[in-house]
């Protein structure tokens, strides 16, 4: 068999292990085989781009981005493909709803654009999770009110006490009606992005971009986030350690995220 035109991957609970890490060997191999046939490999993800460089600095240049859920497209030249901003209303609107609700989120909201996170200053210190987005966005800018942000605002990043998140997700959902997608990589993460993005569409962006059709994708995921990807390529592929809703509906990966699922699953091509 031979591999695809162009493979997407989740990155935390699907490419890499526990750790964060990957099998540099084997994804040095497969860069190799994918330069060869004119392939690309793409990190399709929630994370922002500075966390993806950060894990996957040997590799840099070698790999595309669909990233912050598909509201930020960037190719492995730097060339920024798409760029999907929310409105002031909508961020109004989730702060909003977070601060009427009983419950306290386990962080300060984050406002991530291409380039920073913002957090309010009457936010920084709050919550059990607060030092993990200050690990995530170590230049973490605190304001005192939202018309500081000078740039778009790609995602909106909350996390709620997990047994609560999904009631919360129907509450912010009905709040925005439809003006923006809300969706979540499981534990609690509840991603806030522009209305009808998700990485499917991320994908679709380079698919233009390179002349690549969705039947000549592989793709790889373990969580509700990855759902449209998987549903809109033509070679899916749901970890073994993935959320049920996964493994009920694509073909199982060889192994878990902490056994090289991905890269042995795609070694079998």
């Amino acid at each position: 068999m031979t591999l695809p035109k162009l493979i997407a991957v989740d990155l935390d609970g699907t490419f890499f292990d526990d750790h964060q890490q990957v099998n540099a060997a084997k994804f040095m191999a497969l860069l190799d085989r994918l330069d060869a046939a004119g392939g690309h490999f793409v990190a399709a993800t929630g994370n922002s781009r500075d966390v993806v460089d950060h894990f996957l600095a040997p590799f840099v240049g070698r790999f595309d981005y669909v990233i912050q859920n598909g509201g930020q497209v960037v190719t492995k030249d730097n060339e920024t493909l798409a760029l999907h901003g929310l409105d002031q209303r909508q961020l109004e609107l989730v702060k909003a709803t977070v601060e009427a609700d009983d419950l306290a989120p386990r962080h300060g909201n984050v406002y991530s654009t291409a380039t920073d996170g913002y957090m309010m200053r009457a936010d920084k210190g709050q919550g059990e999770l607060y030092q993990n987005m200050v690990m995530e966005f170590p230049n973490l800018i605190f304001i005192d009110d939202l018309s500081e942000i000078p740039d778009p605002v790609i995602k909106i990043i909350l996390n709620w006490p997990e047994s609560e998140a999904t009631p919360f997700m129907a509450k912010l959902n009905a709040e925005l009606a439809g003006t923006a997608h809300v969706t979540t990589s499981g534990f609690g993460m509840i991603d806030v992005v522009a209305p009808n993005v998700n990485k499917a569409v991320g994908l679709q962006t380079l698919a233009n971009h390179y002349g690549v059709t969705f039947d000549d994708m592989m793709a790889f995921g373990d969580g509700a986030n990855d759902i449209e990807m998987l549903q809109a390529v033509g070679q899916p592929f749901a970890m073994t350690n993935a959320a049920p809703a996964l493994l009920e509906q694509f073909p199982q990966t060889v192994a878990d995220n902490n056994h090289d699922g991905v890269l042995d699953t795609i070694a079998t091509f």
